[in-house]
């Protein structure tokens, strides 16, 4: 019992700020409608010190169709799939826990509007893409 208590709080401890991180799963927003396509998934596009990770889903339309209307499906799509995902200065955000018996760290999704310019470290998806990030910080 003992043993078994000391695995359990050097997991706890060893955490960096004493909460466990869940990875993100593809299944947090795949599989998407007939009317989306995936260009590409990364679960670990940005990452730092204690487990944490941001994933990054670039979608597109399958019809062609432009990036609001994009971004219109991926909301519906979203909140279908159990996030709470609201608008805030042009800005999707939304947050839910994981789940778990312990006090696990929730996952974060946010989704630009507007198209999202180029940054030093990463070029500027298509402009009719919409990227989907999730992170476990």
């Amino acid at each position: 019992m003992l043993l078994l208590c000391g695995c359990g709080l050097g997991v706890l401890g060893s955490d960096g700020d004493g909460r466990l991180r869940f990875t993100v799963r593809d299944d947090e927003v795949l599989p998407l409608p007939t009317s989306l396509s995936l260009v590409s998934a990364d679960s670990c596009a940005d990452g730092g010190s204690s487990g944490n990770c941001t994933a990054e889903f670039v979608v597109m339309a399958a019809d062609g169709a432009g990036r609001t209307r994009t971004v219109a499906r991926l909301v519906e799509h979203l909140r279908s799939r159990g996030w709470p995902v609201q608008p805030e200065n042009r800005v999707y955000r939304g947050t839910r826990e994981t789940g778990g018996i312990l006090n696990w760290t929730p996952h974060r999704l946010w989704l630009y509007a507007d198209v999202e310019p180029a940054t030093p470290l990463r070029s500027a998806p298509p402009p009719d893409a919409a990227v989907i990030y999730i992170d476990n910080m």
